[in-house]
C-alpha cells in the first residue's frame, strides 16, 4: 500500500492536486500540491520526473485517476492514484487529519460569518 511505500529509503513522490485552499485543510506529510485547476498544471507536471514513482491524490480520487490516465499517456509509466484520495487515507491510515481538516473548516466558517457581518 502507499503508507508502506512512503516508508522505504527512496520514497516516491507524493502529489497532491487539490486546490491549495483544499491543501491547507490538511495534506500528507511530505506532499507536493500542483493544484490541477491551475493554468500552469500541465507545465509543472512535465517537470516531474518520469521515471519516479509518483502517488496523485486528490480529496476522493475522482480528480487524481484523470490526472494518472493523462500522466501514464504523456509516459509516466509509475503513476499511481491513491484511491478514495486523501478521505481514504484520513480514514486508512492518519487519522489525525480529520482534525486538521475540521479546525480549517471552522475557520473558514467563522470568517465568512466576519464578512457577512461586515456587508
Amino acid at each position: 500500500p502507499a503508507h508502506a511505500l512512503l516508508q522505504k529509503k527512496e520514497a516516491p513522490l507524493v502529489l497532491d492536486i487539490r486546490t491549495a485552499f483544499e491543501y491547507k485543510g490538511g495534506f500528507i506529510k511530505g506532499a507536493k500540491l500542483l493544484d490541477c485547476y491551475s493554468k500552469n498544471f500541465k507545465e509543472d507536471l512535465a517537470k516531474i520526473d518520469r521515471g519516479k514513482m509518483v502517488i496523485v491524490h486528490c480529496r476522493s480520487g475522482g480528480r487524481s485517476a484523470n490526472a494518472v490516465n493523462a500522466m501514464r499517456s504523456a509516459g509516466f509509466e509509475n503513476a499511481w492514484n491513491l484511491q478514495g484520495g486523501i478521505l481514504a487515507w484520513i480514514d486508512r491510515i492518519d487519522p489525525s487529519l480529520q482534525a486538521t481538516s475540521a479546525r480549517h473548516r471552522r475557520a473558514v466558517a467563522a470568517a465568512a460569518d466576519r464578512l457577512q457581518a461586515a456587508l
